[in-house]
């Protein structure tokens, strides 16, 4: 029985390690760069461990043979730059991303992955959602077609930090789950901490979202004794403290210069590109599309293969749990598994939102003035797939809640929910993920996406 269970566990930990590099395999080359913003981290990065490594502190400005006295990093990712700037003085500006960026995506695999067996207590039903989140397009065109790696961190640390809030609630009430509970609380304030001082954009948004999901799982808190709710609320306000203790020069610096940085007068303007990466087709498209390139024709494609589409294998699942809930519970749904609705529909409700935010620059103009400050509208896409992740949480309360009241009723296992169904759907949306992937690490293939990119087009991405 042993070594079965220790079997088991090996073949668990061998699929997450792929599951977790399969979208990563574009970084195996350490010394290659990627288009769009790539080299703009890279620099400071080594630059700033550069000089830690000399003079033992962090540079106030920045100094290059192009510009003098730059204060960016000052204004700009103020807790991203100096703490891998901390680890490239020892490895290099090359090795420091790629390692972070693995790190990254291992924490939010197996957060997701722990929040979802919590919930189902089936563990291959949680490795495909952990699968399908670390599977999405939009972050992988944030790593490597925009090299965005200030939005991904900060947006990939906002899910890490609603999973261990999450985590904590759901948690039973014992001596060794308050040791636990506690633990997840600590890594999910420092998760919104950093996210806090990795991108100020999602600085403003991230926060409100977070906070919007908090409400949404408050009914979950409540049903809970009092001595967790007093341990969640305990580590919130930790979490508080230490994203305002963290990033408190942060916001001094911009409260003292604010009329004087340009983001803070409102002008930027939104950028649009309703024809090819904001269009409808482009954003629920089923596999990664930028209508931009057609047939290998870069055009006027400055970050050709901007892909920004929206999680859809995750809509897919969604979707059908929506159709299994309403059809399984009826009238049901309303009465008996309240708790989970304020968030389903909480859910809902912002995914509307992001949406139109997402393809309609005329919805800022209903909106308060800061909203502008998103630039890219296409941005809204990390909020769309968070808005699809509260759902399918919510989804998964009513489902878990059922189970537990109908187990050994043939009822629960019949119908819209059949295990054999579920598993077909669940492989099919892990099958599209997939393949999405595939195509994204194609792009950086000799040949490119399909091919149809030749060698001609490759000294692109080598430059960039």
């Amino acid at each position: 029985m042993k070594s079965n269970l220790k079997s088991i566990s090996i073949w668990h930990s061998l699929i997450s390690a792929a599951a977790i590099l399969f979208p990563l395999l574009p970084l195996l080359a350490l010394h290659g760069s990627f288009a769009g913003d790539w080299p703009y981290h890279l620099w400071p990065i080594g630059f700033m461990g550069e000089y830690l490594k000399i003079h033992h502190e962090f540079p106030f400005l920045v100094n290059s043979r192009e510009m003098i006295f730059l204060p960016a990093h000052i204004f700009y990712g103020q807790l991203f730059y100096p703490l891998l700037a901390t680890l490239s003085s020892w490895a290099g500006p090359d090795v420091v991303i790629r390692f972070a960026v693995v790190a990254l995506f291992c924490l939010q695999f197996f957060l997701v992955r722990a929040v979802v067996l919590k919930m189902t207590e089936n563990p291959l039903f949680s490795t495909g959602i952990a699968c399908l989140i670390n599977w999405a397009v939009y972050p992988l065109t944030n790593l490597y077609n925009r090299a965005a790696l200030t939005e991904l961190f900060a947006t990939m640390l906002l899910t890490c930090s609603f999973c261990c809030f999450l985590q904590m609630v759901l948690m039973e009430v014992s001596k060794h789950d308050s040791r636990v509970r506690l633990s997840y609380g600590f890594v999910g304030a420092w998760c919104g901490a950093l996210a806090f001082g990795c991108h100020p954009i999602t600085a403003l948004f991230g926060s409100l979202f977070l906070a919007a999901a908090a409400i949404g799982i408050l009914p979950f808190l409540l049903k809970q004794p009092s001595r967790v709710r007093w341990q969640v609320a305990g580590m919130v306000i930790y979490g508080a403290l230490l994203t305002l203790g963290l990033n408190l020069p942060w916001l001094y610096l911009n409260h003292l210069f604010l009329n004087k940085i340009y983001i803070s007068t409102g002008n930027l303007g939104l950028f649009y590109y309703g024809s090819d990466i904001d269009s409808w087709r482009a954003r629920f498209s089923i596999l990664p599309t930028d209508l931009r390139v057609v047939g290998g024709v870069m055009g006027e494609a400055p970050n050709p293969y901007l892909d920004a589409q929206i999680n859809m294998p995750l809509v897919f699942l969604v979707a059908a749990g929506l159709v299994m809930a309403l059809w399984r519970f009826r009238s049901r749904l309303f009465s008996k598994h309240a708790e989970a609705l304020p968030l389903l529909v909480l859910g809902l409700a912002l995914f509307v939102l992001t949406t139109w935010m997402s393809l309609s620059p005329e919805s800022y103009d209903h909106l308060p003035r800061f909203a502008t400050i998103i630039q890219f509208i296409y941005r809204m896409i990390s909020y769309q797939n968070f808005s699809l992740l509260l759902m399918l949480v919510a989804l998964l309360r009513i489902f878990g809640k059922s189970a537990e009241k109908l187990r050994g009723d043939q009822a629960a296992t019949s119908g819209a929910f059949s295990e054999t169904r579920f598993v077909i759907f669940m492989m099919s949306t892990l099958i599209i993920s997939a393949i999405g992937v595939t195509i994204k690490n194609s792009e950086y293939s000799p040949r490119g996406r399909f091919g149809f990119l030749g060698p001609k087009h490759w000294r692109f991405f080598e430059n960039a």
